[in-house]
């Protein structure tokens, strides 16, 4: 029989490196387990932190597609989180907005620059927020695009806040502005300054129509001798017309405050009498305010809103008297300046009258200052302007006349205050440098320009968007970028920065910020009307061609 085998014990140095090694294994599993509970620890309170704060973050992966977001992202995008996994981030970018977006993220790939910038949003609501993105990349191996992430802020109270302090510093400018030229400019210059200011004092109203009439020196009748409106808006022809027909807004003036209507519909018919013929046609809101010499009133300075009402406030009151008051000064200024030395002599105790007593009553109407006057108005039949082709050889300096909404130019005659027009037409034909003579004989040197209104030589950069697109993001044939180099309230100069081809009537959207305090962004739609020397010239189109950032940045 075979002889069983022996059982062998394991050796004691064996069973002693076993103990060892468990005794290792159970230590590092308690480090483990320690390391554990902090990181879970750790975890909780970043995902505290991450659900309480309140910037936005986002990542994309190689395609755009959001990968995930936190609960302040998808706040500020008014969506769900789900909702909005896997969807493209640059459906929720304006089409003029996409070109900026993308531009800032091709310059990341490529050199790794992580300056914030700033663009809107449009969420599924609807809604549009400013919103500040920096953007980093997340890189992985054999990735041609990496993936990103985005640190989304949003600013829309802030950029609010920042556009209504440039709004009120812009206003401040404006008034200091018309207060400047009223004062300063020579009185050959005082209606076309009158005529800039009144465009001012629209631009600052919101109104369509600015106007200045005076009272003639027989007080029954009045005409409105400076006016400035919007293209489209037709005015009453009040010239020598009668006062009859204004004296309740007379009545009310004598009071020395501003009238303000909101809603003229909303006047009973014997309430809106008396502005039916003195507002423009279709005015839905008017503001009328004296113009008072001391304790004589000379006539009244109005404005109409007539493309959409304008609920006019006290600062819109108050705004108007001032500049009423610059404007009489003005006048009063030209006629004793213009005045013979024996006129002049008698004119100048007007600036030195008594303080008024008590007994004085404000509400007194002791009849104008002579501004117009009838027989001023009123040219004997045969006697005309006559315009002769200016050949520069005098010695007196020309006087610069800007086209009146792009239509005609105002002149008047400093030695005997007459007022004429010409149309473009007649422009054209004579040419926009003239020798003027007054029928009173008093000869003046114009040159007109032609330009249809200011233009301000700008340094901005910009970007333009030929078609809006969708999410699937913008080819190079779709946008460029721009360097402007004029701007106006009503139209753009720039050059290209790339090749790009435009030509007349193309239409596109354009986007800038102006380099005033608050950077503020420009998104309007432009079409080419010219191409001279490399610089094209755009007209803003749509509904309101003009905005109100331009225009206070050009006119101030």
């Amino acid at each position: 029989m075979p002889t069983p085998k022996a059982h062998h014990h394991a050796p004691a140095d064996t069973v002693a490196d076993l103990t060892r090694r468990n005794a290792e294994l159970e230590l590092r599993n308690q480090i483990l387990l320690t390391q554990r509970e902090q990181s879970q620890r750790r975890l909780a309170e970043a995902t505290h932190l991450l659900g309480r704060v309140t910037t936005g973050l986002v990542t994309l992966d190689a395609n755009g597609l959001i990968d995930s977001i936190n609960p302040a992202g998808a706040a500020i995008l008014d969506a769900d989180a789900a909702f909005l996994i896997k969807k493209p981030f640059g459906l929720f970018i304006p089409p003029q907005d996409q070109a900026v977006f993308y531009i800032q993220r091709s310059r990341i790939g490529k050199n790794g620059d992580r300056a914030p910038f700033e663009i809107q949003l449009k969420t599924p609501t609807e809604r549009i927020r400013s919103v500040r993105i920096q953007v980093h990349p997340l890189r992985r191996p054999g990735q041609r695009f990496p993936n990103m992430l985005l640190v989304v802020e949003d600013i829309t109270d802030y950029r609010q806040a920042l556009e209504q302090l440039q709004a009120r510093t812009d206003l401040l400018n404006l008034v200091y502005s018309i207060m400047d030229d009223l004062v300063v400019w020579s009185t050959n210059d005082i209606d076309d300054i009158i005529i800039l200011s009144l465009e001012k004092l629209g631009l600052a109203t919101g109104a369509d129509r600015v106007h200045a009439s005076f009272f003639h020196s027989r007080k029954t009748r009045f005409s409105v001798t400076h006016e400035w409106r919007e293209q489209g808006t037709k005015p009453p022809a009040l010239h020598n017309a009668p006062i009859e027909a204004i004296l309740p807004i007379i009545r009310q003036l004598k009071k020395r405050q501003a009238i303000s209507v909101n809603q003229l519909n909303a006047l009973s018919p014997i309430e809106q009498a008396p502005y039916n013929g003195f507002c423009a046609s279709g005015t839905q809101s008017t503001l009328v305010a004296p113009l008072f010499y001391g304790r004589s009133l000379l006539g009244i300075l109005g404005a109409d809103a007539v493309r959409q009402p304008v609920a006019w406030s006290r600062e819109h009151q108050r705004l108007l008297l001032l500049v009423g008051s610059a404007i009489v000064n003005a006048l009063l200024r030209r006629q004793i300046e213009n005045a013979p030395g024996t006129v002049r002599s008698r004119l100048f105790p007007l600036f030195d009258s008594s303080p008024a007593t008590d007994t004085d009553s404000a509400l007194v109407y002791d009849g104008p200052i002579e501004i117009v006057d009838d027989d001023d108005m009123a040219m004997a039949p045969g006697i005309e302007w006559r315009f002769e082709t200016d050949t520069g050889s005098h010695a007196d300096p020309a006087t610069l006349l800007r086209l009146t909404d792009g239509r005609f130019i105002h002149l008047a005659c400093p030695t005997c205050h007459r007022h004429q027009q010409l149309d473009i037409s007649e422009i054209r034909h004579l040419g926009s440098a003239l020798k003027v003579t007054c029928a009173c004989d008093t000869v003046m040197h114009v040159k007109i320009e032609l330009r249809r209104e200011l233009r301000r030589s700008v340094n901005l950069d910009g970007i333009i968007v030929r078609k809006k697109t969708d999410w699937k993001g913008l080819t190079f044939d779709d946008w460029n970028k721009i360097h402007i180099v004029n701007l106006s309230r009503h139209g753009i100069g720039f050059k290209l920065l790339g090749s790009l081809e435009l030509g007349v009537d193309d239409r596109f959207e354009i986007k800038f910020n102006l380099n005033n305090r608050a950077e503020s962004l420009i998104q309007k739609t432009a079409v080419v009307r010219s191409i001279h020397d490399a610089i094209v010239g755009c007209q803003f189109a749509g509904e309101h061609p003009c905005d109100a950032n331009i225009a206070f940045y050009v006119l101030t």
